[in-house]
């Protein structure tokens, strides 16, 4: 499993949101150019283009960055890997920001499949926390602390990627 951690220090807001929309341009022009492979999940009727995105924004609680990512690491990369593997996600990203001079520290994205995936969210996290997890065990803690006691996700949006293609 690989997490993609990319990190921000001194990057002023529009650039990030340059950043963040060449992600979401590139991303979708991929999508554009494998419309005509055949689909790998024959239940799948959507198009790749059709992806919608779950963005947190999420801020460290003090001194706490470092052993968020590693609870990021250790839980919310796994369940998105499982959740890859099942294919109601396409991709996730964990993008930080060390600067600690924004109202948030990390970026969550999380891209799904379509709007029935991102709809049916809850249930597939669920589904993949039980492959993960043995009966009865929680999350896997980082120095004693869950996600609550590590930070606070600030806001959440939802977002589109529509094809660029006539």
């Amino acid at each position: 499993m690989t997490v993609d951690l990319l990190k921000f220090s001194t990057i002023p807001a529009a650039a990030l949101a340059a950043y963040l929309g060449l992600a979401l341009f590139f991303s979708v022009a991929h999508a554009d150019a494998v419309l005509d492979q055949p689909k790998t999940n024959a239940t799948s009727k959507s198009r790749p283009s059709d992806a919608v995105w779950a963005v947190d924004f999420v801020k460290a609680k003090p001194r706490e960055l470092e052993n968020y990512v590693a609870y990021c690491r250790a839980n919310w990369a796994r369940a998105r890997e499982e959740m890859k593997a099942a294919g109601s996600v396409l991709s996730y990203r964990m993008l930080v920001d060390e600067s600690g001079h924004s109202e948030w520290d990390v970026i969550l994205l999380t891209e799904y499949r379509d709007r029935a995936a991102f709809d049916a969210r809850e249930q597939a996290y669920q589904t993949a926390i039980a492959r993960i997890r043995l009966a009865g065990q929680g999350p896997t803690l980082v120095n004693g602390k869950g996600a609550r006691d590590l930070a606070d996700i600030r806001y959440s949006r939802t977002l589109s990627a529509p094809s660029l293609m006539p």
